[in-house]
């Protein structure tokens, strides 16, 4: 334990107050730390700073007591006259009226006198003022008999004696004082105190330290024993009561200041609050209410502050009503807090929002209700109004995409459309004639393939095209893509560097898509490379964690499913997330010229129908990379397959329900040497095939009528009419039924086709043939 002491009159550390709190903390098994005190210190701020964790010896005080705990006294210091030698001098307070009484300023004799109303003069210091009775400026002195006579014999003063005055005020309690909460201390350091009375060490170091300056009966009998205790007592009775006395008061004044200030807050309140007692015979008293409470009855004529609030509930909005019945009689039957929001009607009739929030206090004579009620209605006007401005700028976005997409669509297709006219023109210039017929279909085509190309992309974009899914190498089909992207000029110029993983990751997805993923990302990145830079590094791989949340530069975070997943990464000098370009993946959002082409809106929503996810980060110095992550699978294990048997000169009926879509198709297969019947519509088809089975079924998906076969269309009609009967679906769009209706089907081919396309579809339909060949592993 670290303690200060006060210092000795002769200026050393040893004294009656030191060796006291040894021997206490000897008794208790206490280690003793001494800190010596400045000069003036009497160390309270260091004790409550946990500096120290005992004073001794300290003066109670009622002021003290507020921030220390004390032990049983040491020593009880008792009040003293002092006046000049060979005089009567007083013996009682009663005998200091018309006397000049000095005292030392603000000590506990100064106090005194104030109390009693003993007029005085108060001096700085001791010794000025028993300087001052020596010199005639004073008839006497009143101070503490041990001060007074360690002053004395201090300074070296003569020609004084002293008086002791029997008063409890005089009398001043030391005792040793440790910080509040350390009571367990205070027990011990008492413990050992007791224990040096019992076998007179208290005795004894009393006449060696303090008999000189406060003397007492040399016989410390039992009588004299019960003085000591009683004067204790006493002393500390008297400190209790003072203490209990500034506490009332000051307990009082804070409690008056709170509720001054509850008051003034309750007040400039936008609200009102009020509180009301309920009795257990239901009866409602109300305790108080801000002064605005006739305000809030005129605006509100059938508002119910009580207990019974039915009257309010005929005019509060029906569909709050429940609500509010519910969280009444939930507070009510557990005594919680009630907290509900509903629409009462006003003076004009009309509905506004209040928020009511009470909370019960329990109490002898009843339940009292503290609550406050509110007007939210401009806070749901302003909610309302926030809704509506969102869906307007919802509305407002969605018209910029459509005008965005429209021009995207028109500009490609206007360009598409020009070429095939200038081919077409020139077949049927005669000037012309020496020209490959051939080279100039083949130049037509070209067009064709990019318009079919743009057109399966709108229709990933809105999530009605087909996905043909199958186990791919993902290292080689990058491999692939990128050997066919150099034929770009642009990238031809480019250096890509490609990472892939070995042994590779798989993954389910569609092979056309992933291919068209991979060119727009290059495409794509291409474009953001700073002048000089000639670097595109691809790489491949595979995670097997669960990545959780990935966070792009943007701060979007993309939620993932993935437990193991094969991840493409496609890294550039260039930095694509600035501040004038965060749109990375909407519409038409490019690197180089805002507005051209589907972008990376495409490959984001090609990526999510296949389950994976896409995402980007950014930074200077640091380049941009783009992640593309899919679910890993197994590869795919080396087996022999059943190679599909050309079936050409096969009867085939197509069902279409256009009859321009119906003869290009059937001229594609006659020329090919299929025998083809053709049936327009439903009705058609059904008459078709009760005449003679066809060998295969050309089936368009979106056949109107469709639905009187049945819930799940035409294909699921057949199946399970014909069931030998090989069916191949064509469409542009696959709508909620697809699944079914792909589930009895034995190909898919999308529109538009090529003959190629076609007449390998109806091939696979037909069914394998009977010689069987190994499958290469990639």
């Amino acid at each position: 334990m670290r303690g200060l002491l006060v210092q000795e009159a002769d200026g050393s550390r040893d004294g009656f107050a030191r060796q006291l709190l040894e021997g206490a903390a000897s008794e208790t098994g206490i280690t003793l730390e001494f800190v010596q005190l400045a000069k003036g210190d009497i160390g309270i701020p260091r004790l409550l700073a946990g500096e120290i964790d005992a004073i001794c010896p300290l003066s109670i005080s009622p002021e003290r007591m507020e921030s220390v705990e004390f032990t049983s006294p040491l020593l009880i210091a008792n009040g003293a006259v002092f006046f000049r030698a060979g005089e009567r001098g007083p013996s009682s307070v009663q005998d200091l009226a018309g006397l000049r009484v000095a005292v030392a300023l603000n000590g506990k004799a100064h106090q005194f006198c104030i109390e009693k109303g003993i007029p005085c003069r108060p001096y700085s210091m001791l010794k000025t003022a028993l300087e001052s009775v020596l010199s005639g400026e004073s008839d006497c002195v009143v101070t503490p008999q041990a001060a007074g006579r360690v002053e004395l014999q201090r300074v070296a003063l003569s020609g004084l004696e002293d008086r002791v005055l029997d008063e409890d005020g005089l009398r001043f309690a030391y005792a040793i004082a440790v910080p509040s909460g350390r009571s367990d201390l205070v027990a011990r350091l008492n413990t050992g105190l007791e224990l040096l009375r019992q076998d007179g060490r208290w005795d004894e170091l009393y006449d060696r330290w303090v008999a000189a300056y406060q003397p007492r009966p040399r016989a410390f009998t039992i009588p004299t024993a019960c003085l000591f205790a009683a004067l204790a007592l006493a002393a500390i009775s008297t400190v209790g009561f003072l203490v209990l006395r500034a506490r009332l008061k000051r307990r009082t004044g804070d409690l008056r200041e709170s509720e001054q200030r509850f008051r003034a807050v309750a007040e400039s309140l936008p609200a009102l609050v009020y509180s009301h007692l309920v009795y257990p015979d239901g009866r409602c008293e109300r305790r108080f209410a801000t002064p605005n409470l006739n305000d809030w009855l005129r605006e509100f004529p059938l508002l119910d502050l009580g207990s019974d609030d039915r009257r309010m509930l005929h005019s509060m909005h029906p569909e709050d009503r429940a609500a509010y019945e519910s969280a009444r009689e939930a507070s009510r039957s557990h005594g919680a807090r009630f907290d509900v929001e509903f629409r009462l009607r006003d003076e004009k009739d009309r509905y506004r929002w209040l928020h009511s929030i009470s909370s019960p206090i329990v109490k002898r004579e009843g339940v009292l209700w503290q609550s406050l009620l509110l007007d939210v209605t401009p806070v749901h006007e302003a909610r309302e109004e926030r809704h509506r401005l969102q869906l307007e700028l919802l509305r407002s976005q969605r018209l910029e995409g459509l005008g965005l997409l429209a021009g995207g669509i028109a500009g490609d297709f206007d360009n598409l459309l020009a070429g095939v006219q200038g081919q077409l023109e020139r077949s049927t210039d005669r000037n012309g004639e020496h020209d490959s017929w051939s080279a100039r279909l083949q130049a037509v085509q070209d067009p064709l393939r990019r318009a079919t190309e743009l057109t399966r992309q709108l229709l990933d974009y809105a999530g009605d095209g087909h996905l043909a899914e199958e186990v791919l190498d993902l290292s080689r089909l990058v491999r692939e893509s990128v050997a066919q992207q150099r034929s770009d000029p642009e990238l031809a110029a480019v250096g890509i560097v490609l990472d892939l993983a070995d042994p590779p990751p798989f993954v389910k997805a569609d092979g056309v898509l992933l291919r068209q993923v991979v060119g727009n990302l290059l495409a794509q990145v291409r474009g953001s490379q700073p002048e000089g830079s000639t670097r595109i590094v691809v790489r491949t791989g595979r995670r097997e964690r669960d990545p959780g949340i990935e966070h792009d530069a943007l701060g979007k975070a993309t939620e993932l499913g993935l437990r193991n997943h094969a991840f493409l990464e496609i890294e550039v000098a260039g930095r694509l997330l600035d501040e004038t370009s965060l749109h990375l993946f909407d519409p038409f959002f490019a690197a180089r010229a805002s507005g051209r082409g589907m972008a990376l809106a495409i490959v984001q929503r090609v990526v999510e129908r296949q389950n994976g996810a896409i995402y980007a980060h950014s930074a200077p110095g640091r380049g941009t990379t783009i992640v593309v992550l899919l679910p890993e699978v197994s590869p795919p294990i080396r087996e022999a397959v059943l190679v599909p048997r050309a079936r050409s000169g096969g009867r085939v009926l197509v069902i279409d329900d256009d009859p321009g879509v119906l003869e290009v198709v059937c001229a594609m297969l006659a020329g090919r040497g299929w025998s083809v019947q053709r049936a327009v519509g439903v009705r058609d088809a059904l008459t078709a095939l009760r005449g003679g089975m066809p060998d295969v079924v050309l089936l368009d998906l979106t056949l109107p009528g469709a639905d009187a076969l049945g819930e799940h269309g035409m294909p699921v009609y057949l199946r399970n009419e014909f069931p030998a009967l090989p069916i191949v679906l064509m469409s542009g769009l696959s709508d909620a039924r697809s699944d079914e209706e792909l589930g009895c089907a034995n190909g898919f081919v999308q529109k538009p086709f090529s003959g190629a396309e076609l007449h390998g579809a109806l091939e696979r339909a037909l069914g394998p043939r009977t010689a069987r060949q190994p499958l290469p592993a990639n």
